[in-house]
């Protein structure tokens, strides 16, 4: 089943937290997906930034739509426009990773393509925290 991704982005240019953000997108192994990544009227020019890295960087970049938003929307806006917009009709809905954050692990997708096959799951919630990049994260909230 197709999944898909809104990322929720803005002002992230600084630190390259958007290049981290599409990194982890990057490394995903599931294969059936699309990711709608919206810039919200950033003013460091987020959203261009993030095209190039995906133009440059994604493995399969035409699975990565980037809306620019010329007037800011607010998150619940812009999930309401990506999903009806750029969103298969028969797709699991993954709001997030925000902008700034990220998946942990490879199987991200996958994971949640399993539980909503074979679980009976309308909503799906988690959280994983980690210090850093570099230390052991740790769940804060399991799936379900």
């Amino acid at each position: 089943m197709p999944l898909c991704s809104v990322v929720l982005s803005h002002n992230n240019v600084e630190n390259d937290r958007y290049k981290f953000n599409l990194d982890t997108l990057f490394r995903q192994q599931y294969s059936n997906y699309i990711v709608v990544y919206v810039d919200d009227a950033s003013e460091d020019e987020t959203g261009e930034a993030a095209q190039k890295y995906i133009d440059q960087y994604a493995p399969h970049p035409e699975k990565f739509k980037v809306v620019i938003n010329s007037v800011n929307q607010g998150a619940i806006a812009n999930e309401i426009m990506a999903t009806e917009k750029y969103c298969p009709e028969d797709s699991i809905l993954l709001i997030g990773p925000d902008g700034d954050d990220g998946l942990v692990g490879s199987h991200i997708f996958q994971l949640y393509n399993y539980y909503f096959q074979t679980q009976d799951i309308w909503v799906a919630w988690s959280q994983q925290i980690c210090i850093s990049q570099k230390s052991k994260c740790f769940d804060a909230r399991p799936i379900s």
